[in-house]
């Protein structure tokens, strides 16, 4: 059996972070190859740590502090045990360099792991020393261009080295060509290569709201969503239930008070029949549930900081633009109280681009494992 190594984000506490981990090393070794996730902890790099402390810093004065528990750690933990097979922890040069011996063929990807506001080489297979062996499989960069022209260039002399080389989104193909003359190939996040009786086979029995209940799962902090929701939510006469991702959520009305790590986020989506979400994994899921939901913009879009085009990206791929309300739309007080989803038109967009993503992941790893030849 071929041996394949996967350098992606995974060990952040956040659902999507885990769960698009969890599937490209399902959908991979759903292919018969043994895939293992590489043990990388980026924190330990020269500098991360000083900017995540200003990163801090910044949040705490917007009023964003991220929420941390330990029994929801635990949650995190387990789930990972229990369905992402890992590497022994990697931390020096001369580890990365050990795993060309151990692994045939080495895929990065997906979520923002290219983001240019976290450059990060090792990301790139920077340690791999046989060019043939790299595969990029859907990564993002998060934004529309790379402003930073030393990044820029060490960008590009990276991508250079890739014989299979893809990206999550529209714009990060844009950014790529941009960069090295060549388009890459667009693929699905990893998330919907899994269908949802298989996303449903990882979920554990947990306590439940009642229902009817209207799910909220917000990353950002904009108060103008949150207040939009409650408003629809109110309309509908529905139950409000939080998943709460930042401290402040603890102390709103209908948050959820007990701990929720990959599974119970997994059944609270399945659960739902209505999901208000500004993450891009949140409308994934609840695309994957066949559930109603209303799409928020997370980030102001005049801000030169804004990462929504991963949230446009992924409602044109859907085909479904109607369900985003925007900024614009909640300022002039256009609230829709009821959403009607073709999901039959939904699922077929979703087979059709499963069955390309999987057709190019598949033609990739045989060639970067020495088959295809």
């Amino acid at each position: 059996m071929k041996t394949i190594g996967i350098m992606t984000w995974y060990a952040y506490r956040n659902y999507g972070t885990v769960l698009q981990a969890v599937a490209l090393n399902d959908a991979i070794s759903s292919m018969g190859y043994k895939a293992l996730d590489i043990a990388y902890d980026p924190e330990i790099k020269n500098g991360h740590r000083k900017r995540k402390l200003s990163t801090r810093v910044l949040n705490r004065v917007r009023g964003s502090i991220p929420l941390t528990a330990e029994g929801r750690e635990r949650a995190f933990d387990c789930y990972i045990h229990e369905n992402l097979p890992v590497t022994s922890l990697v931390k020096t040069d001369d580890d990365f360099l050990k795993l060309n011996d151990q692994f045939d063929g080495f895929v990065c990807g997906s979520d923002q792991i290219w983001s240019p506001r976290c450059f990060d080489s090792r990301y790139y297979l920077d340690f791999v020393t046989t060019p043939e062996k790299k595969v990029a499989y859907g990564p993002s960069f998060g934004c529309d261009a790379i402003e930073d022209m030393k990044v820029r260039e060490s960008i590009a002399r990276l991508l250079s080295d890739f014989p299979h080389l893809s990206v999550r989104e529209e714009s990060g193909a844009k950014v790529v060509e941009s960069i090295t003359g060549s388009r890459p190939t667009v693929v699905m996040d990893p998330t919907l290569l899994l269908d949802s009786l298989r996303w449903a086979s990882m979920i554990k029995p947990c306590v439940m709201p009642r229902r009817p209940y209207c799910l909220f799962y917000f990353l950002g902090s904009a108060k103008c969503n949150e207040s939009a929701a409650r408003k629809i939510a109110a309309a509908r006469r529905m139950e409000v239930c939080i998943i709460p991702t930042l401290q402040k959520h603890r102390y709103s009305k209908g948050c959820i008070d007990t701990d929720i790590g990959p599974s119970e986020f997994l059944a609270l989506i399945q659960g739902a029949d209505l999901i208000m979400t500004d993450s891009f994994h949140g409308m994934v899921f609840s695309a994957l549930f066949n559930k109603e939901f209303i799409a928020f913009e997370r980030f102001d879009p005049h801000s030169a900081d804004s990462q929504n085009t991963r949230i446009y990206n992924v409602l044109k791929l859907l085909g479904c633009n109607e369900v985003l309300l925007s900024r614009e739309q909640i300022g002039a007080g256009r609230l829709p109280v009821r959403l009607s989803m073709d999901y039959a038109q939904i699922n077929k967009r979703i087979a059709q681009e499963r069955g390309k993503s999987m057709k190019y992941l598949r033609e990739a790893l045989l060639m970067a494992a020495g088959e295809g030849h």
